[in-house]
């Protein structure tokens, strides 16, 4: 599959991105302070032939942005979507992001940036400089790549914490196909935490399969993943098969192995991009581990883990980081002989009201 940058691209139509700066100029005027950026897809290098043009115009319009924030022009036989943007517009998402950033980590409650912010701040960070005409002040200003990454990362963690609950309450009421249907939605969260790690931030749905394409072949070694020799994309695209029949037996079965490795993804993915760097421990042996029901879900605190269900004001039960980073081990996924019919069966009693029974 072959990827095209944005001057790949150009070439392929006989053009340049001196010709794309012109016809911009041309359209919307040159003024002092301008920045153009190019974004989306070519400026990131996975576009294709069938790719349209993204450009930012940044400009300042000192306190009268327009209304018209869109315009569609052509360069040769290219579209360019433009977009305008004023200064303190994009200042302030950086100023939101910074503020959120600063704040303690928690899943418990929404980050408060919608697709559109995200996208946004994924395409500040990737985007490439074609002019800048900017002063050192009125120059716009990147997001860190850091917190663009932790905030994909949180908002996958948000996200499966409903549909973890709403797995429990389908099964309960035994929707089978519903329970499918969520748990294939949980599995595109946790891709996206994976790619997060790697620092592929696009959160387009769309892009998901080729992003994981991008992580490596060394991907699993990290999740403590045993006899895993798929790469990324392969792995999540055979977990995510449907079963044939929505019945309660397949239905469960395809749902804990997706919250199974979504808890693997989630776990390594806050120890990278949250700075929880801990030294290599002996771990028990995953075989032994009881597993967890669909809605339990976890917070890491220094050498210890607490479990509770999402949705139940329990207590939470604490256990090892070690023990937790064992139960889960996403090699059992692929292989569920190995698991041992017995237990460590005091650590079943003490996350008895936590267990898949």
């Amino acid at each position: 599959m072959r990827s095209l940058d944005l001057d790949a691209f150009l070439a392929l139509r006989g053009l340049t991105v001196d010709d794309l700066i012109g016809k911009i100029e041309d359209t919307f005027g040159a003024r002092t302070g301008d920045t153009i950026l190019a974004v989306g897809s070519l400026a990131e290098g996975i576009g294709n032939k069938a790719s349209d043009i993204d450009i930012f115009l940044i400009r300042d319009f000192e306190g009268r942005p327009p209304t018209d924030r869109f315009r569609a022009v052509t360069v040769g036989e290219c579209l360019v979507d433009v977009l305008i943007h004023d200064v303190p517009e994009i200042a302030h998402i950086l100023d939101c992001l910074n503020t959120w950033a600063a704040r303690p980590w928690s899943v418990e409650f929404d980050a408060g940036f919608v697709l559109e912010d995200r996208i946004m701040l994924h395409r500040l960070g990737t985007a490439r400089c074609l002019a800048d005409r900017a002063t050192p002040d009125s120059r716009p200003r990147r997001p860190d790549k850091g917190d663009v990454m932790r905030l994909k990362l949180h908002f996958a963690r948000h996200r499966s914490r409903t549909l973890q609950t709403d797995l429990v309450g389908l099964r309960a009421c035994a929707d089978w196909r519903s329970m499918i249907y969520a748990a294939e939605e949980l599995l595109w969260h946790a891709a996206d935490a994976l790619n997060a790690v790697y620092g592929l931030t696009n959160p387009y749905p769309k892009w998901r399969n080729r992003l994981l394409e991008m992580t490596g072949p060394h991907w699993s070694g990290p999740l403590a993943a045993s006899g895993i020799s798929q790469e990324a994309a392969e792995f999540v695209w055979r977990l995510g098969h449907r079963p044939k029949e929505a019945t309660e037996d397949r239905a469960e079965a395809y749902a804990l192995r997706i919250v199974g490795f979504s808890r693997a993804v989630f776990l390594w993915a806050e120890s990278q991009l949250l700075c929880r760097s801990r030294d290599r421990e002996t771990r028990p042996n995953p075989i032994d581990m009881p597993i967890l029901d669909l809605d339990v879900d976890f917070a890491v605190h220094g050498d210890v883990v607490f479990l509770g269900r999402i949705n139940k004001a329990t207590q939470p039960v604490a256990v090892p980081f070690a023990m937790f980073q064992a139960m889960t081990d996403i090699g059992l996924l692929q292989d569920r002989s190995r698991r041992s019919p017995k237990v460590d069966s005091a650590l079943s009693g003490l996350l008895a009201d936590l267990l898949y029974v």
